[in-house]
């Protein structure tokens, strides 16, 4: 007797029904990651099977943006912080007249 072995995930399949004639076969769901070509190619492969993100690349994206919003954050501390020190001058300042223009430019960079 000879044994050939299938050469395909399909092929399996197919062979599942004669071996365990009782058994119906179920894929429940499918971790995947969130790649569209991988999605497609599990889809084609296990059609009725329910896909669901992983994890890692949900907390992995939504990490990138908090990078970027920490990033802005502390770039708006550091202008405040500076234009708190330019105030500072000007207000130290003992020129009225260069005193003045000097809060309306800080004034207008504030607007």
């Amino acid at each position: 007797m000879r044994v050939i072995a299938p050469d395909s995930y399909r092929d399996i399949e197919a062979l599942l029904p004669i071996i365990y004639p009782k058994v119906s076969l179920s894929y429940g769901s499918i971790q995947k990651i969130a790649a569209p070509g991988i999605a497609a190619g599990v889809a084609k492969i296990f059609p009725n099977a329910e896909q669901r993100d992983d994890c890692f690349h949900v907390i992995y994206e939504l990490n990138k943006v908090r990078s970027r919003l920490e990033r802005q954050a502390y770039a708006a501390i550091q202008a405040e912080a500076d234009s708190n020190k330019k105030l500072v001058r000007v207000l130290q300042s003992s020129d009225e007249e260069k005193r003045a223009k000097q809060m309306i430019v800080l004034l207008a960079c504030l607007i």
